[in-house]
């Protein structure tokens, strides 16, 4: 269970410059998603940096710095909460990144050892730590290599999922060197007994040359909601967008 942030922008910013005023709102939510955090940022080169941290947000160091230093045109940040008694370490800290796609996902998920099979077999052995989002990430990429794109990875991914793994949320945030992706896949009659009937909901918007994405609770303002199952694809060059189904 955790929080998801992202954006694309016409110029490269920092974390506190795409959030603005909502700054505040993000780190205060690390008092409760307070398993670690990370950011994954798109370099002009299109290779993607990535920073992580075990400490809650609000009281870490690097997240400050990096929050404020890091500039860039396409990013995400993550805000973890540990679920099913996954180790807080680095190896279990989002995002994830591979070669040239980085991937931050809010949920969880039954039986992820199920994917197994389905997974490559070089991908498998790159995996660093135990967690289902970890197996989530390379069932995906798995996908990505036979399909021309993530929306229709997706919609083979999502059936999969439903008779293999019964989850309560797939929302994901994927950053690749052309495209910012926001996924909304989530089962409302699976919440997790304690959390808010929205927590589980996105939304978007664009606004003064930026396209954001959140978490319910990350922003003041409500934006507009991103349906389930329906993929949001923003281009990084020019912020076009597109929502499409996945089911």
């Amino acid at each position: 269970m955790c929080r998801l942030f992202c954006w694309v922008s016409d110029s490269p910013m920092t974390t506190t410059q795409a959030l603005g005023s909502d700054l505040g709102l993000l780190t205060d939510l690390s008092t409760i998603h307070k398993d670690g955090w990370g950011g994954a940022f798109l370099n002009s080169d299109g290779s993607i940096s990535l920073e992580r941290d075990t400490s809650a947000a609000h009281e870490s160091e690097l997240y400050q710095k990096v929050i404020d230093e890091f500039a860039t045109s396409c990013g995400m940040i993550h805000l973890r909460w540990a679920t099913s008694n996954y180790q807080v370490c680095v190896e279990n800290t989002h995002p994830f990144v591979n070669s040239e796609i980085a991937f931050e996902h809010n949920g969880g998920f039954e039986n992820a050892p199920a994917l197994e099979g389905l997974i490559d077999a070089d991908l498998l052995s790159s995996m660093e730590g135990q967690t289902d989002s970890e197996w989530y990430f390379l069932y995906l990429q798995t996908l990505l290599r036979k399909h021309d794109s993530v929306e229709d990875a997706y919609r083979e991914l999502i059936p999969e999922m439903q008779k293999l793994c019964p989850y309560s949320s797939l929302n994901s945030m994927i950053v690749t060197p052309e495209y910012l992706y926001v996924v909304s896949a989530h089962n409302p009659e699976r919440l997790p007994e304690g959390l808010e009937p929205d927590y589980y909901h996105l939304s978007w918007d664009q606004v003064s040359g930026v396209t954001s994405a959140w978490s319910s609770g990350v922003r003041a303002r409500s934006g507009q909601p991103l349906a389930n199952y329906h993929v949001l694809r923003v281009s990084n060059a020019t912020q076009e967008h597109i929502i499409s189904p996945i089911t």
